[in-house]
Formats: structure tokens, sequence, C-alpha cells
């Protein structure tokens, strides 16, 4: 069966930067998204890709306790307001 490739589904959007969701393969279905891992590009093919794959649970702010995608959400984007993630400069 042929496979198509998709851009990645964005996750969500803060202060105008996208948050994509990532996959455990290249042909993984798109709604088979990897729970704890998520990228700034939406390009798999990008040059830094794989450096900018982040895992919320290295955020200092994580809590186990706190893991609804809500969570997520608002754990990501204090992360993105503090500094402590950074997205890509697209200028």
């Amino acid at each position: 069966m042929p496979t198509i490739q998709v851009p990645p589904k964005v996750f969500m959007t803060h202060h105008g930067v996208d948050v994509y969701h990532t996959y455990k393969h290249e042909e993984s279905n798109v709604e088979d998204t990897m729970t704890n891992y998520f990228s700034f590009y939406d390009d798999e093919s990008h040059e830094d890709y794989q450096e900018r794959i982040f895992d919320v649970r290295n955020l200092s702010l994580y809590d186990p306790e706190k893991s609804s995608m809500d969570d997520l959400v608002k754990l990501i984007g204090d992360a993105i307001d503090s500094g402590e993630l950074t997205p890509p400069d697209e200028s």
C-alpha cells in the first residue's frame, strides 16, 4: 500500500509560534502522534529538525500528575515565555 507524506499536525500555537506533533516513524498514521515529543518545525527534512525536537518531560515545570493535553499546552507556552524553549528565528 502506498504511503503519502503529510506535514505534521499543529499541536498548538503560542504567540504566533506553531508547535507540531512528532511521529514515531516517517510512515506513521497522522493520528499516531508521540505523546511527549514535539517540534517547532513542520518539515522533517529541515536540517535542524532532530535538534529541535523536545521532550516535555525534560522541562523544568513538568509535573507527571499534569499530563493532559491542556496541561501540556500550558507547560509548553510557559516554557516559551520563560525562554526555556526557544523557537527558531524565522526572519
